[in-house]
């Protein structure tokens, strides 16, 4: 039964990622691994996330919003080179040095050579179980090196991830919603972000929680 759901799923995120494709008529705008690591790889990975969020070094993010305030459920924290930030959503994330997880530091040089790219950054974020998730939204903010691409894995429980296109008159009536699973990647470049929105929805029903690692290039601000 849990084999039929995992085809099931590849297939779904084949067809989105077909649709992408077909759509803005660019074959290197997404791809997906459903198993780039394999179970003892992410297994591991995964308990060394853990042991960071037990380490208190994922925290919870500041919000505003028409007068209130408050924290999200999701917690996040980044590394890479030495505080590098990146800005979103008017919150800040400032990156701990790479030494302080040699092991993302050794899978962001690993990406960086599957994808001739150079990972600088990398932001974790943890969600608790199913009642966390993230608002519609493009990862194409300022801070991100031009033309760059983002990698990202999941860890730990599924969750869906959606997308719809940006422009009204290309958005189906449905939008396109496929679950990541642990230990899968999804490659992004930067044209997905220009053209479509994601988001990872409250599932209530989840009980688990979910971690995800979007490893990026940001830009590398001059020091006065």
């Amino acid at each position: 039964m849990a084999h039929t759901y995992e085809k099931r799923q590849r297939q779904k995120v084949k067809q989105l990622i077909d649709e992408v494709h077909e759509t803005n008529g660019d074959h290197s705008i997404a791809k997906y691994f459903p198993h780039y690591m394999d179970p003892e790889t992410a297994d591991n990975l995964h308990a060394e996330l853990i042991k960071h969020h037990k380490d208190g070094l994922l925290k919870p993010e500041a919000w505003s919003f028409m007068g209130k305030s408050g924290h999200t459920k999701r917690t996040s924290t980044a590394f890479g080179v030495k505080d590098l930030t990146y800005t979103y959503s008017g919150r800040t994330i400032t990156a701990m040095d790479w030494e302080n997880s040699p092991v993302l530091k050794q899978l962001a040089k690993e990406l960086g050579e599957k994808f001739s790219e150079i990972f600088n950054y990398v932001m974790v974020l943890r969600y608790p179980n199913g009642e966390a998730g993230i608002r519609w939204h493009s990862d194409d903010e300022g801070d991100m090196a031009e033309g760059s691409i983002i990698a990202s894995i999941s860890l730990g429980e599924a969750r869906d991830f959606q997308l719809r296109a940006k422009d009204k008159k290309k958005r189906r009536k449905k939008i396109m919603t496929v679950a990541l699973a642990h230990g899968s990647l999804l490659y992004m470049n930067q044209k997905l972000q220009t053209y479509y929105d994601h988001c990872v929805p409250i599932r209530k029903r989840i009980k688990k929680p979910r971690y995800n690692l979007t490893f990026r290039k940001m830009k590398m601000k001059n020091k006065k």
